[in-house]
């Protein structure tokens, strides 16, 4: 089970560009760090995280004023009848109160503290998927009077 998602590892960097030659293959700290970087996970999560900063930045902003303007009731024609015809002309701006933008604002910084420490957990899991796997085949080929010992002594 660890042969094959050591080889499909070694495979997605090979896909994601990392050239092999950065990578010390007898270092097990050198294919965690290529794993957290050809990891498409992270990459979601750091999307995520820029968009979440971002919304964190416009949180407690105010809307723009909005200006309108429109006729009903024209002719076909075009031509200006005005008993019917109705021109607009309006301009509005929509007030948030104080406490309402306070709370906006704490949400997005709590939504990026969540998606920061999403990311600190999942860069942790994939960093110990990564060295269990570099260091399983290592573990199988233990002897077995070895695999008696270890038994025994529990």
């Amino acid at each position: 089970m660890f042969r094959t998602f050591l080889a499909c590892l070694a495979g997605a960097l090979f896909v994601a560009g990392a050239a092999p030659a950065a990578i010390d293959w007898n270092d097990p700290r050198s294919v965690a760090e290529a794993a957290l970087r050809a990891s498409p996970v992270l990459r979601e999560i750091d999307a995520n995280l820029a968009a979440a900063r971002a919304r964190r930045r416009s949180a407690g902003a105010t809307p723009n004023p909005m200006l309108m303007a429109g006729v009903q009731n024209q002719q076909i024609d075009l031509s200006r009848d005005p008993m019917m015809t109705m021109y607009m002309v309006g301009a509005s701006q929509t007030i948030v109160r104080k406490q309402r933008r306070e709370s906006l604002q704490r949400s997005a910084a709590l939504d990026v503290q969540r998606l920061e420490r999403e990311a600190g957990v999942r860069r942790a899991e994939i960093a110990r998927d990564a060295l269990v796997a570099y260091n399983e085949p290592r573990r199988k080929t233990r002897s077995p009077r070895m695999k008696r010992s270890h038994s025994s002594r529990t």
